[in-house]
């Protein structure tokens, strides 16, 4: 086996989920792939629709971790004016949206975004991003998605306390605890609806340690 053969597999891989969120390899106008740029060669350009770079893609080995690739990689799309980094060996992805001032890192994907995904991303990035704190949850506040659905007070602190520490500290993970399971998957399930109703946050990756939240039923 040649040293470059496990990162022709990981290329492989890359391909067959570009392909899958709807990526037209044969396209040039789409995918351009090892284009040398001042800092270096970038795997692959993923092009919107006027032809502009949204995004550059950096492949490496099945052995190795991607997320290692950051930095090198946002100098190959600072080069090309790209908002968007990808990072990827073939089974796990990372992304950045490192021109957002809210988004310092990158962060594990299930699957590669479509085209229309990035350029509906960097529409919002035109936009100034909306404190999480801003959302006023009250008791019927999930009322349009189930109209017997009241939030308990304990639920509401924890969702207002999660606010305040994404907005001022950037924090990204959060553990909820309470002594009872039934209450920790009751407000867990509530933290989903409303991430789905405002897409702010992610409840199922996300944790949340404050041990002075409890069942306070």
């Amino acid at each position: 086996m040649t040293a470059n053969q496990p990162e022709a597999f990981s290329r492989i891989l890359i391909e067959k989920a570009l392909e899958f969120s709807g990526w037209d390899l044969l396209d040039q106008k789409q995918v351009l792939f090892e284009l040398h740029t001042g800092s270096g060669r970038a795997d692959y350009l993923l092009k919107d629709k006027l032809g502009r770079v949204l995004c550059v893609l950096e492949a490496k080995r099945e052995d190795l971790d991607p997320y290692d690739a950051k930095e090198q990689t946002r100098g190959y799309a600072e080069n090309l004016n790209a908002p968007f980094v990808i990072l990827s060996n073939g089974r796990e992805h990372w992304f950045w949206n490192f021109e957002r001032a809210d988004q310092s890192d990158a962060y594990r994907i299930e699957r590669l975004p479509s085209r229309d995904d990035l350029e509906r991303l960097r529409l919002k990035n035109l936009q100034p991003p909306r404190p999480l704190q801003s959302e006023v949850i009250k008791p019927e506040y999930l009322r349009d998605l189930k109209h017997d659905l009241t939030l308990r007070r304990y639920q509401i602190e924890a969702m207002d306390e999660i606010a305040r520490l994404f907005d001022t500290s950037a924090r990204r993970k959060f553990l909820l605890k309470w002594r009872r399971e039934p209450a920790r998957r009751y407000c867990v399930r509530h933290l989903s609806a409303v991430s789905s109703k405002r897409a702010m946050l992610s409840a199922s990756s996300s944790s949340w340690t404050a041990s002075n939240w409890q069942n306070r039923r």
